[in-house]
């Protein structure tokens, strides 16, 4: 008979730590952040359009890349939110669902990483961090796009580590496919993953963790599920027509966006270090001040927390984890992305979990050497969690619902309960049009048939109105028209209560002419 497993503390431990983790990543997706980002509403609409009509809102069939605002966002999380956009309808919860569900994911596949490196129980003190991680939990509850690349290159991780102690093939060609994929999705993965995937390979193949035939067929797989990333980046870079393959498009942009990954404008070496001097200004003061990325009492990883960056780097140095080196490249790496790059916490996401790596080494290696201090270590960390969990669900999501337009979904639906010939809203809040798409579930012909732009063409263009909807307020507000206005509450002073009826949601009026209220 088999012997019957026994449950350590550990385990136990551990049970906790990932039920933690999960819940917080996950639990109210739909209300938590409050309203919707434009970019998530973006990507949003994309994968609703190419997935019910097979084009996206600029007409481009099937596309690998989109165009979008102009200068284009990334597919990879368009199509991995098709299903459940399928299953539940456009809903803010249906499209941070994936984001949410890979952030879940991660905490688990972090567990095993450190497991591989160490022991089982180090793993289990490490993951409690990596469980409360401030950056990690902000970024799994919205559906940014790029913010899926730090979660693929994690897995990737895992599974080149299984293979490199396992020797079984299938873990390296299963890296291989989810590191290519990750191409699919932030643009920074074009400079990352060549230096990233080039170390690797030639760090199994120095320690003979490799064949040269599988060296050579991995490099071909990668190669060839790259090969349409390559293929657009030279088409974007030489001016070349759009191209079709497979059955994808492979589009051109209407104005490239590479200068947000090659460098600010200055000369290379100063441009570079003052790209490194930004990022250590986000680490001291633990955030960009975008209010989205994180939240300003608890930073990034924790205020307090911040020496065990340092401390954990030379824990990892000097323990020599077995193939440790992964993660160490994986950070080299990512400096090199910083230096080019105009730095802010979403551009340069793919630093973020090797620094909460080394924090967790840290709080591990103190787990191992002293049992009360990494008590006390675990014990600070959940106090801060808990007070990050309590603003987070309470004054912080009040502040993220101005940013994130909370109530517009609630006032659009009301001024569609009118026959108005025309919806105005305004003033100047271009963004919105991305969610008036979203929530309506436009078709994207209707769009692009009935579009105006103030800038076409441009990297980021404006558009001021498709169909019957109006971004802007116009010069004269004529009550005689058949439209109806939807304002910030600061503006509903504008409209005269003698002859429109004013509803008011929490961020958002919606002015409605007497005539039209009354019909």
């Amino acid at each position: 008979m088999k012997k019957k497993y026994k449950f350590s503390k550990y385990d136990y431990i551990l049970a906790a730590v990932l039920i933690i983790g999960c819940a917080v990543r996950i639990l109210c997706i739909g209300q938590f952040p409050a309203g919707l980002n434009q970019d998530e509403a973006s990507n949003g609409y994309e994968a609703f359009a190419v997935m019910n009509y097979g084009i996206d809102r600029n007409g481009v069939k099937n596309p690998m890349h989109l165009i979008a605002w102009g200068s284009g966002q990334n597919m990879a999380y368009s199509w991995l939110a098709m299903p459940f956009l399928k299953i539940m309808g456009n809903s803010a919860l249906a499209l941070r669902l994936p984001m949410a569900i890979m952030g879940c994911i991660s905490v688990w596949v972090f567990y095993l990483l450190i497991k591989e490196l160490c022991s089982k129980d180090q793993a289990a003190w490490a993951t409690a961090y990596f469980a409360v991680f401030p950056w990690h939990i902000i970024k799994s509850r919205w559906a940014l796009d790029c913010n899926i690349f730090p979660e693929l290159v994690l897995w990737g991780c895992l599974c080149l580590l299984y293979y490199v102690n396992r020797q079984k093939p299938v873990y390296l060609y299963l890296a291989v496919i989810i590191l290519a994929f990750s191409l699919y999705s932030y643009g920074t993965a074009y400079m990352f993953m060549p230096f990233f995937v080039g170390g690797v390979w030639i760090y199994m193949a120095v320690k003979k963790k490799i064949t040269a035939k599988h060296f050579a067929l991995s490099a071909m797989v990668f190669f060839v599920l790259a090969l349409p990333v390559m293929l657009f980046v030279i088409i974007n870079i030489t001016d070349l027509p759009q191209l079709k393959i497979l059955g994808f498009t492979i589009p051109e942009m209407y104005q490239q966006r590479f200068s947000t990954v090659t460098g600010t404008g200055e000369s290379f070496l100063p441009g570079c270090f003052n790209n490194l001097k930004d990022l250590w200004r986000i680490l001291v003061n633990q955030g960009d001040g975008l209010p989205w990325n994180s939240m300003a009492k608890y930073g990034i990883c924790y205020k307090l927390l911040i020496p065990l960056i340092p401390l954990g780097i030379l824990i990892s140095l000097c323990e020599k984890w077995k193939y440790s080196f992964v993660m160490h490249w994986w950070f080299i790496c990512a400096l090199m992305v910083v230096a080019v790059t105009d730095v802010n916490v979403n551009r340069v996401n793919i630093v973020f979990i090797p620094l909460g790596y080394y924090i967790a080494v840290a709080i591990s290696f103190v787990a191992k050497q002293h049992k009360a201090a990494a008590g006390i270590c675990l014990g600070i960390c959940l106090c801060l969690f808990a007070l990050f969990g309590r603003t987070y669900f309470t004054d912080y999501n009040k502040t993220i619902g101005y940013y994130f337009y909370y109530s517009y979904e609630d006032a659009l639906q009301y001024a569609e309960n009118f026959d108005a010939e025309r919806i105005y809203t305004g003033p100047n809040i271009n963004q919105l049009y991305t969610l008036t798409l979203f929530y309506n579930g436009t078709d994207p012909h209707t769009y692009i048939n009935t579009v105006e732009k103030a800038n076409p063409y441009a990297a980021f263009e404006t558009v001021t109105n498709f169909d019957r909807y109006y971004f802007y307020l116009p010069e004269v507000i004529d009550s005689s028209e058949n439209s109806v206005y939807i304002v910030p509450n600061s503006y509903s002073h504008l409209f005269s209560t003698d002859i429109f009826s004013i509803a008011q949601f929490e961020h958002y009026s919606v002015a409605v002419p007497n005539k039209l209220y009354f019909k």
